[in-house]
Parts: C-alpha cells; structure tokens; sequence
C-alpha cells in the first residue's frame, strides 16, 4: 500500500511539475466564430515561424507548452478570422504581448474590438483586458499613461498632413502657423520620450524597458548623442541582453550611434553628373551648414518632396547653407534624367549599387527620402526631417540667413 502511494505521489509531483513549467495563455474572444485560426509567434524574431496554434471553440482558445523557456520573449497572438478567401482586415492581432518561464496568462477582447495586425488609425491595443503577467500590466500602464500625449500628437499630425500634404501650395501667411504645428508635435514627442525613459528608470529588469528602449531608438533620429545612447543603453538589464528582444535593442543602439547627434559626417565614394568617381568630403563645405538628401528616382514621394527642396535651396543664403542630393539609382539614365526634369540646380551625386552600396553600409539607410542635416563643423544636427519639418529644423539652424 505504501509502495503505491509512493507512486501517485511522485506522479502527481511529475504532472505538477509540467503544469508549471513553459506557459499557458487562456483567451476568450465574445463573438469569434468557432474554427477561427489561432496563432502564437515571436514579436521580437520575425523570422522565427509560429510558435503554436489551435482553434477557438465556444469563443475560447488555449496555447500552451510545458518546455521550459530559456529566455523571456515578446510575442504576437494573431487571430485569423477568414473562412475562405484571404482578407487581411479580418486578421488581428495582441500586439506585444510580455511571456516569460512559468506564466499563466489570460486574455480577453470581443472580436470586433480587437487590434488589427495591421497599421490602424486608432490604436486598440487598449482594448484587449490582461490578467497573469506583471510585465504585461507594467505595459499596458504606460501605455495609458501616454494615451493623452499620443491622442494630442496624433490630431495635431492629421491637421498637419490635411494642411500640408493634401495641398499642392500653402501659402506664405500660414506658414508660420504651420510651423509651429511643428513645434507642438515636436514637443508633445519629447513628452513621450521623457515617459518612455521613466519607465526605462524605474524598470530596468523588466523586458518591457528593452522593448520600449529599442522602440524609443528607432523613432528618434539623430535626437540623441551618443553618449545619450549609451545611457538608454545602460538602463537595461544586462541580463536581458542576451534575450532576442535584447539582441534586436544592441542592434538598435549600434544604429542610433551611426546617425547620433553631433556626430561628424563620415566620407563616402559616389559618382558625380560626369561619371567621375568622387568623394562626399569634396562637396562638404566646412564653415557652412550642410544637408544631404538620400533619394532615388523611383521614389514617388521622393520626387514629391523636390519642389520644396527648390523652394527651400532658393530661400537659403548660399555663403550660409549647401545642400547635395545622393541617388541611390542603379540606372544611370534614369538618375540624369530625373535630374534635369526636376531642375535641381544643387550638387547632385550618386552611389550606382542603391541599397548594396557604400552609401547604405555607412549611413543605415533604411528608406528614401532621407536627410541628414550638419552644423557648420560638419556634426549632425538633426535627420529624417521633410516638409516644414525641414523649414523649422533649418530656421533653427540658420536664424535669419533662411529667408522664410
């Protein structure tokens, strides 16, 4: 009797053993139809596939995985709503969600409140209700605690794009007007940064501070100086570094330093209208404030954006201000052409290998348009910047010598 006893014991030692192990995420879903494709994957490895699947039935789902977690991970619970042909705007999506060793998470959001997996105007992360995870409570808290800030900056960017970009010429009254738009976006991003970095401060162990750290870095041009970044850098555990989520943020802040504030330009070989090989350091005119903007012919908001560019290189001093445009065009014909329909008066250079060449491996270009604004020392002052974006970062810049 003993003997059997001792048995069931250890049995029931084993099963609970294996319930506490790996983790388990409960979700029920009002209104989901049965059969609806349920999915599991990292949101901090893209090309991992799906980590686990199943089925709602009676608005219900479980993902589980009693293996135990080597690391803890950002992830995604998608939710496939189709039954037959594919359309995307029935698939949603958790957005990230905190999952570490021994969690037993709960999730719940009616169907038609839930996030989608793809860009939204209003974002519903909100919606879907968590309980089971401190990580995920810390995020979702700052999320609130941004709410306001971001609804602020959100409206105020709809005006600026309703005011600007759907016009094909403002006039020269409301630009000061427009500008300060500018400014208050600027300002209310600052708030946000200062939130991010406070949680960052007062929650360095917690995977949430790498996953926002990683997202403050790549939202933020040329916004900090590199030993700015080193700071961000050192609020994080270095215990989470190590994690994929830490791996994505060390790539991050080696980025962010490459494109740092005050951060001197670093020379390049391009080719010139003439076919000549040359280097950037040739065009950069020390003493002057330098711009660089990173384009291709191709790139139809690139070609948008030259008009104000024009308008912007006429209204500069020259003794005062030079702007160079790098193609990454792969088609010679194309570059020149575009050149000479445009009528860009100002330098004009071209790295012929596009997102292959040197210009991308120095400067991490990760799309066109871009710029890159120097001081008169050739240090970077700001970058990323298009519109009256540029106006405002330019009149900071040059004062009086930009005749606005």
């Amino acid at each position: 009797m003993m003997k059997k006893l001792f048995y069931v014991l250890i049995g029931l030692c084993a099963f609970c053993s294996c319930e506490s192990t790996g983790y388990r995420i409960s979700g029920y879903i009002p209104g989901a139809p049965d059969g609806a494709k349920v999915y599991l994957a990292p949101y901090d490895a893209f090309q991992d596939p799906n980590w686990d699947s199943t089925v709602i039935k009676n608005e219900r789902f479980v993902l589980k995985n009693t293996i135990p977690m080597v690391s803890p991970r950002v992830v995604a619970i998608t939710i496939d709503l189709n039954s037959g042909e594919k359309d995307y705007s029935k698939i949603k999506s958790s957005r990230a969600l905190f999952l570490k060793e021994g969690d037993r998470i709960s999730m719940e959001c009616h169907v038609d409140s839930l996030p989608s997996s793809r860009w939204e105007a209003r974002d519903k992360s909100l919606n879907v209700v968590w309980q089971g995870s401190a990580d995920q409570d810390l995020y979702v808290n700052y999320l609130k605690d941004r709410k306001d800030v971001v609804i602020e900056r959100n409206k105020l960017g709809d005006q600026y794009f309703m005011d600007y970009y759907k016009k094909s010429d403002v006039p020269s009254e409301r630009m000061p007007e427009l500008m300060n738009m500018v400014h208050q976006v600027k300002a209310l991003g600052r708030k946000l940064n200062a939130k991010t970095l406070d949680l960052m401060k007062a929650n360095g162990s917690s995977l949430v501070s790498v996953y926002v750290g990683d997202a403050l870095l790549k939202g933020n041009f040329s916004v900090f100086t590199e030993s700015e970044i080193d700071a961000i850098h050192d609020l994080v555990d270095p215990l989470l570094l190590s994690s994929p989520m830490g791996e994505k943020f060390e790539e991050a802040v080696a980025q962010a330093k490459v494109l740092a504030k005050g951060k001197r330009y670093t020379d390049i070989n391009l080719v010139d209208l003439k076919g000549n090989q040359v280097r950037l350091s040739e065009f950069m005119k020390e003493g002057q404030c330098n711009m660089l903007e990173f384009w291709a012919s191709w790139c139809s908001p690139c070609r948008g954006e030259i008009p104000h560019l024009r308008r912007v290189y006429g209204l500069c001093e020259k003794d005062n201000f030079n702007m160079i445009s790098v193609s990454i065009d792969q088609n010679d014909a194309d570059w020149k052409k575009a050149v000479k329909e445009e009528n860009m008066e100002w330098t004009q250079l071209c790295d012929p290998n596009g997102f292959q060449g040197e210009c991308n491996r120095v400067y991490h270009l990760n799309g066109v348009p871009f710029c890159l604004i120097f001081d008169r020392e050739g240090k970077i002052v700001c970058g990323g910047v298009r519109g009256i974006e540029l106006d405002v970062a330019l009149k900071d810049l040059l004062g009086d010598k930009l005749k606005l």
